[in-house]
């Protein structure tokens, strides 16, 4: 829960940055400035007289919001590239540069910042981690539902093979609920490609069979 929390999160600081960028792009057409012009006059080219950084900054800002919307044929044409934070990883570096260069943008270079940080997070810990519930969030679950709570105890085998039994489950209820999700959207003539985000009504869809089948 604290990943997905941490990703919607990112998710909105991008939504944020690529909307201030965007405004900023804009404005630098009229106002051209390069953030860095007092202590050099050698980046005033990318502005003026042609507004080369403002187009970068455009650019960006469109394809940040197109994809962090996110815009439905981009996620039918990239699929992979749409969920991947490895693409974020590269992306949002070259972002926060163009945008720290401009006078105006240097605040969505800041946002970029946080946001690749969050990414540089989420990612090293999906890599070295496995994702399992751990010991005592099982042990709590369980107790809730004890008659005697204080002279009740569970083995750490126990815990761990109950553990696995509600990971399994959990697997089982996303990976449902998103075949239903797609096969849904087929019908509806959305080509089976969703936005990648689940709601509470997929879940009940697919909830009555799935506690039949555990």
């Amino acid at each position: 829960m604290g990943k997905l929390i941490k990703n919607h999160w990112a998710r909105l600081i991008v939504l944020t940055a690529a909307t201030y960028q965007l405004a900023a792009a804009l404005e630098g057409f009229f106002w051209p400035k390069v953030l860095w012009d007092f202590l050099t006059k050698n980046l005033d080219g990318a502005v003026k007289p042609f507004p080369t950084l403002q187009i970068i900054n455009l650019l960006f800002s469109l394809v940040a919001l197109a994809w962090e919307w996110p815009l439905m044929p981009l996620v039918k044409a990239f699929p992979a590239g749409h969920r991947s934070i490895e693409a974020r990883l590269v992306v949002l570096p070259l972002s926060a540069l163009a945008a720290i260069l401009l006078y105006q943008a240097t605040n969505a270079a800041l946002y970029y910042i946080i946001d690749y940080i969050l990414a540089e997070i989420t990612d090293e810990r999906t890599s070295k981690q496995e994702n399992s519930l751990s010991l005592p969030l099982v042990q709590r679950i369980l107790q809730e539902h004890f008659e005697g709570k204080a002279r009740t105890r569970m083995t750490t085998d126990a815990r761990q093979v109950v553990g696995k039994y509600i990971e399994i489950f959990v697997r089982e209820a996303v990976m449902r609920s998103a075949y239903e999700r797609s096969e849904r959207d087929k019908a509806d003539g959305a080509g089976g490609a969703s936005s990648g985000w689940l709601e509470v009504e997929d879940l009940e869809r697919i909830a009555p069979q799935l506690c039949l089948d555990f």
